[in-house]
């Protein structure tokens, strides 16, 4: 099977006065379509660091990532953020919905962003994925209105609007109790079942079980 997304010898650092302040320490690892992966360790181990190499928010200082054989660390900034509506969808542990816009109008601006779809398809594309993760009854709502479980759902449809072969996720259940991150992780757990490479950032050991494929993490290092 070949590898959908590819880190070779990434290494991050960060400028702190004149040193060199290692985040990232040579990392290396595949994912394959379909995996559902979770990349585990404690605050500060680098787990968001990671992320953002994989979605294209950060650069590695040295290596190579590639993803569906293109090498993401060789973009530039229009190029990468092509390469982001079209192949990521990335959730956020604070859901970042824009407030001024609705839940139907916060799953229809990525297909706006990146031209995705025919304008008069984009918003029935957006009810049904609503309708999906069974929150169609608050498309015209604001997001302060419903409930952490229900903006994480909307997150998530977002997330899914262009229809990525990759969905990131950054702690999306760290900020919801435990009933309603059992039920959005079973969404994720879906997701992966139909297809979708699905990476999750936590550092809930409780799920490990639950994954396909884990990482562990420590002071920036793969340690497993």
């Amino acid at each position: 099977m070949k590898n959908l997304i590819s880190l070779k010898d990434v290494s991050k650092s960060i400028k702190v006065g004149t040193d060199a302040l290692p985040i990232l320490k040579n990392i290396h690892f595949d994912v394959f379509k379909g995996d559902l992966v979770g990349i585990f360790g404690k605050s500060g181990s680098g787990k968001s660091t990671l992320m953002n190499m994989i979605t294209g928010i950060d650069r590695p200082s040295e290596g190579e990532i590639w993803v569906k054989g293109q090498s993401i660390h060789l973009l530039n900034e229009s190029e990468m953020a092509l390469y982001r509506g079209n192949n990521v969808g990335i959730v956020f542990q604070f859901f970042q919905l824009l407030p001024m816009l609705t839940v139907l109008e916060n799953v229809i601006m990525p297909m706006d962003l990146c031209k995705k779809y025919a304008k008069a398809e984009r918003k029935d594309r957006a009810m049904d994925l609503l309708k999906k993760l069974q929150i169609e009854s608050h498309a015209h709502k604001y997001p302060t209105t419903i409930s952490g479980g229900e903006q994480q759902r909307t997150a998530i449809a977002r997330a899914l609007a262009n229809n990525p072969d990759i969905i990131v996720a950054d702690e999306p259940t760290g900020n919801l109790d435990s009933v309603t991150s059992s039920v959005i992780f079973d969404i994720f757990k879906q997701q992966a079942e139909e297809g979708k490479t699905v990476i999750i950032v936590t550092h809930d050991n409780s799920l490990k079980s639950e994954f396909s494929t884990c990482f562990h993490m420590s002071d920036g290092r793969l340690i497993s």
